[in-house]
């Protein structure tokens, strides 16, 4: 998705339902169901939409992730159409930011899946380079590979130690890195698109 002064509608929409299904889906735990207690957890347009959901289904309404995610991206078609002035099929950062302005819960995530849509996100691939380099080593060079197993190999001409990054998968919402020093030691991470939180995910 390029870099753009709008982006369509549609980018937004599938940025948003990630964003909303993994919010619900790290609430709810390992079951696809929202307790009032997880419920409770959740970010605020979650929140918002298990509210709507329960008081839609009565008493003992059973609020499924998949529900979460249809009712939150309802609701911010309802509030992308109220501030869209670039034409029903796009949306501008002006828009965007009006949206969440007007109804932080569900205009807040539509913002944020704006940037991502829209490139303007954080640059993981900086926040991943910083993490393992920072320059400040004169007897150490930084390198990126385009597989563990050409980073694995290499051999510096000029007998340097070696700091290495490879990029080895990518989502809407994060994207995977491995990184090394020569061959003797190596780290898989995955960095979050909207936070730049880091997680490691293995180590060797």
């Amino acid at each position: 998705m390029p870099r753009a002064h709008r982006t369509s509608v549609a980018d937004v929409s599938t940025v948003l339902k990630a964003i909303v299904r993994r919010d619900a889906q790290q609430a709810a735990g390992s079951n696809t169901v929202l307790s009032r207690a997880e419920q409770a957890k959740a970010s605020p347009a979650v929140q918002a939409a298990a509210e709507a959901l329960r008081a839609a289904g009565g008493k003992n309404a059973r609020v499924t992730i998949d529900a979460i995610e249809q009712e939150v991206s309802s609701a911010a078609a309802r509030l992308i159409g109220t501030v869209n002035t670039a034409g029903t099929s796009w949306l501008s950062k002006t828009e965007a930011a009006a949206a969440a302005q007007k109804d932080p819960k569900v205009g807040g995530p539509v913002l944020q899946a704006y940037e991502l849509a829209s490139g303007g996100g954080l640059d993981v691939d900086a926040v991943a380079t910083a993490r393992v380099w920072d320059g400040s080593d004169p007897e150490l060079k930084f390198k990126t590979f385009a597989t563990v197993e050409e980073a694995e190999r290499y051999q510096d001409p000029d007998g340097f130690q070696v700091s290495w990054l490879v990029p080895t998968g990518s989502t809407l919402l994060s994207k995977t890195f491995v990184s090394g020093r020569n061959d003797l030691w190596a780290q898989k991470f995955e960095i979050d698109r909207i936070t730049g939180a880091v997680a490691i995910l293995a180590e060797h």
